[in-house]
């Protein structure tokens, strides 16, 4: 029997532990444990109308005070910001140490297959109903790599949907915008000191091009 390829990410998706995974089980050894982040951060652009989505967490073990997931939306709109950020305790945190697959409070992201992520939440004025589809291949940006002022600091960068189609909807206010856009996700973890990493990032996407430049 011929499988589709629905069929055929189905069985993938618990495959093997994919890269885009939660990975803060493979840093927990007792040694800086206090300074492991990961994010999973998504945005999109349609018209006018721009935004990101970022799925974060910094200590998740609590070593410092710290430790709690964020939740961050913000969008752009007719000449005015929206969304902000909201503290998430850990205790209201699922993660998926295989799969992209998060729950943070009433957020959440599915891996529904490794080309196809469903987020939901809110954060302030926002609320977000989304899929991403993955159109282009996935791009391993670095790997334990050192950008901080401390040797043992080292985060990883993959780009696992350089380019994907977006659709669903965003509320703003109570206001419902269908969205059927270009976006993009990325996922970064590892252990560093906050607030100075060293090296720059921007993203960049219309209907003819894709970037990612990249300054340390």
């Amino acid at each position: 029997m011929k499988m589709k390829n629905q069929a055929i990410d189905e069985i993938s998706k618990y495959a093997a532990p994919h890269r885009d995974r939660w990975h803060y089980l493979d840093f927990s050894d007792g040694n800086h444990d206090g300074f492991y982040t990961e994010w999973k951060y998504l945005n999109f652009i349609q018209g006018d109308m721009a935004g990101y989505i970022m799925y974060y967490v910094l200590d998740p073990e609590h070593k410092t005070s710290l430790g709690s997931g964020r939740l961050v939306a913000r969008i752009f709109l007719g000449g005015k910001f929206y969304g902000g950020i909201t503290k998430i305790s850990m205790d209201k945190i699922e993660f998926d140490t295989h799969t992209a697959s998060v729950r943070m409070g009433n957020a959440e992201l599915n891996e529904k297959t490794p080309h196809n992520y469903a987020i939901t939440g809110s954060v302030a004025d926002v609320s977000w109903d989304l899929e991403y589809l993955q159109s282009t291949p996935t791009i391993d940006g670095f790997n334990d790599t050192n950008f901080g002022i401390m040797l043992w600091e080292k985060v990883s960068w993959l780009v696992k949907m350089p380019r994907a189609r977006v659709t669903g909807a965003i509320s703003i206010n109570n206001v419902s915008i269908p969205i059927n856009a270009i976006g993009y996700t990325d996922t970064n973890w590892g252990e560093l000191l906050p607030l100075f990493s060293r090296y720059e990032w921007g993203q960049f996407n219309d209907k003819n091009i894709s970037m990612y430049p990249l300054h340390r």
